[in-house]
């Protein structure tokens, strides 16, 4: 009777949770005097907050908004047993007015997080190139997402599209913020712009560009002098660089207030301010009673309606300037380090965890990674590293003071355009330690014993129990190994008869056997191929088995009903390890 175990006999992919995060946040655009209440993937973590700017303040605090709806404290995101377990990949915190979860708000305010993990982040998001996926604009509490091009409960705020010229940027380009002329200001609500990808030719109802929402206080917001005449400039920078792909784009404007005026153009005899057009400004037309040439870069201009949908004007655009980064050429090399840890902590493997956005020769990236040996503290030379793969490290390595692990990142532009781009947030190393025990005799008879032995690698397959008239006298077991220099597997089974009952737990009371190799007639290596595997056979049969036990009637039994496979894996070289890739175990009679 053959018995199919599964293939991962080694282990099964561990599951990887987030780490504790210590993080200040800031909330606008909530009603006033509210208190805040905090979620974590929809976990409450509000015992976790405290408000700052509070004399005297602790943790659990109440966070309440100002008379404006701003707010601003401490959270903190635990790594504990249970519900505040929260696994790697995107971390969203809600910001809310209800104590009784997400789902049973009014307002929200929400961001999200980053932790790697195994798995990137996807670049294409949101119509272009990012390595944040783009923010969700909900309805509701729910999680619900506006429909294309739809608006439930809510006004649009004014937008203006933008073209990025595919002829002047074929690569695309990255932009700092947008720069407004405003005209009149409300003395107490401030004022935001945000940008969003256009579908169809309307700015998104869904989405907004994450890092591009840029808010500034009304104190801050340069208006019209009366004195010179003259409209100053306010800047709007993002929270982090945007870049945009060929193609339509458009910014919006978001106030709570209807004080604000800001500048417009229109295609006609003009009354706005005088300036001299620059590359990739909107139309800002000069004092002139003569039509003027509609901008190129400029789109149209949307005002929200009080049906919640927006109307386009092809003949008029905002006065704005987009701010667009300028990139030297060359290379630079940014050094990354370990900083001090609270313990020594070894490991004999590295994978690095980093997305990166490129441009194939003209923008590239390129990591090297440099550690430090276990006991005697000496630097191995930089070596280079490819996100998402292991780099398996010659000897045992450790951290424990700051710098002994460093990361080097060469990023080259060969255009002033665009340049390749990372995230720290998503900038990360995993370390792993081998606890494989090299082979001795004294181990392999401890794995003898029916509670297992001193390794501390072994994969065991549960009972196996045969159907009633199938009893069975022996065992072969074949499995597909790559043994790798300085490394063994051993292959032991047990046995237990069907009316057996001299033990109180079963097989589980049984002893181990040790399985000899019938096939080929020696153990097969494969030196550092970690690729190759050889197929190998193991059997044992009675009497060789040893059914030397009484069962209750004072006899013995010279058959099994019920067996159980176990494989040990030794090494004695922290580089390698030995690989099953498939196990079978076939009872014989």
């Amino acid at each position: 009777m053959a018995t199919n175990l599964p293939d991962n006999q080694v282990s099964q992919l561990d599951t990887f949770y987030a780490g504790s995060e210590l993080l200040q946040f800031g909330v606008v655009e909530m009603p006033p005097n509210t208190k805040i209440y905090v979620y974590c993937n929809g976990v409450d973590i509000t015992p976790f907050c405290a408000p700052k700017g509070v004399s005297g303040a602790k943790i659990g605090d109440d966070i309440v908004t100002n008379q404006l709806g701003v707010a601003g404290g401490w959270l903190y995101i635990p790594s504990t047993d249970g519900k505040y377990k929260f696994l790697v990949g995107e971390i969203v915190l809600t910001f809310s007015d209800s104590p009784n979860g997400v789902e049973n708000s009014k307002y929200i305010s929400e961001t999200t997080l980053y932790n790697h993990g195994l798995n990137t982040v996807n670049t294409e998001n949101g119509g272009t190139v990012s390595l944040r996926a783009t923010e969700k604009i909900r309805t509701s509490p729910l999680g619900n997402t506006l429909e294309v091009n739809t608006t439930q409960l809510r006004l649009d705020p004014l937008a203006q599209t933008f073209f990025v010229d595919p002829v002047t940027y074929p690569h695309g380009l990255y932009l700092t913020g947008v720069s407004l002329f405003i005209y009149e200001k409300d003395p107490t609500y401030p004022i935001a712009v945000e940008l969003r990808q256009v579908i169809n030719g309307t700015p998104s109802t869904t989405e907004v560009l994450s890092g591009s929402f840029a808010l500034i206080q009304s104190a801050d917001v340069a208006v019209y002098d009366s004195v010179s005449g003259k409209v100053p400039i306010t800047h709007f920078t993002f929270e982090h660089i945007q870049f945009l792909t060929p193609g339509e784009w458009a910014f919006c404007v978001l106030t709570k207030s209807a004080r604000y005026t800001l500048l417009s153009a229109k295609n006609t005899p003009a009354v706005a301010y005088s300036t001299t057009p620059q590359a990739l400004t909107g139309a800002i037309a000069p004092v002139t009673q003569t039509p003027t040439v509609k901008n190129a870069f400029a789109g149209r201009l949307f005002r929200a309606q009080n049906v919640g949908a927006w109307v386009g004007d092809d003949n008029e655009d905002l006065a704005f300037i987009l701010r667009k980064a300028k990139f030297s050429t060359g290379t630079v090399t940014v050094e990354a380090t370990s900083t001090q840890m609270s313990k020594t902590v070894e490991f004999d493997r590295l994978r690095l965890l980093s997305t990166a956005v490129d441009f194939g020769d003209i923008a590239t990236v390129k990591y090297s990674v440099q550690t430090t040996a276990s006991g005697s503290g000496d630097k191995s030379e930089f070596q280079e590293i490819q996100p998402g793969n292991n780099l398996n490290l010659t000897g045992r390595q450790s951290l424990a003071n700051a710098g002994d692990m460093k990361l080097l990142i060469e990023l080259t532009s060969k255009n002033k355009d665009v340049s390749p781009m990372l995230d720290r947030q998503l900038l990360a190393a995993q370390i792993f330690r081998d606890y494989i025990t090299n082979y001795s005799t004294l181990i392999s008879q401890s794995e003898l014993k029916p509670s297992n032995g001193l390794a501390k690698a072994r994969y065991i397959s549960k009972p196996v129990s045969l159907a009633e008239g199938f009893d069975s006298t022996g065992i072969e077991v074949k499995i597909d190994v790559c043994r790798q220099a300085g490394t063994d597997v051993e292959v032991f089974c047990r046995v237990l008869g069907r009316n057996d009952t001299s033990v109180s737990n079963g097989i589980y009371d049984r002893p181990w056997q040790l399985m000899p190799l019938v096939s080929p007639k020696e153990k097969t290596f494969t030196g550092t191929d970690s690729t190759t595997y050889f197929t190998e056979t193991y059997r044992i049969l009675e009497p060789e088995l040893g059914y030397d036990v009484s069962v209750a009637d004072g006899g013995k039994y010279e058959t099994f009903g019920t067996y159980q496979v176990k494989v040990v894996f030794y090494s004695g070289n922290s580089v390698y390890q030995a690989k099953l890739s498939s196990l079978s175990a076939v009872s014989l009679i």
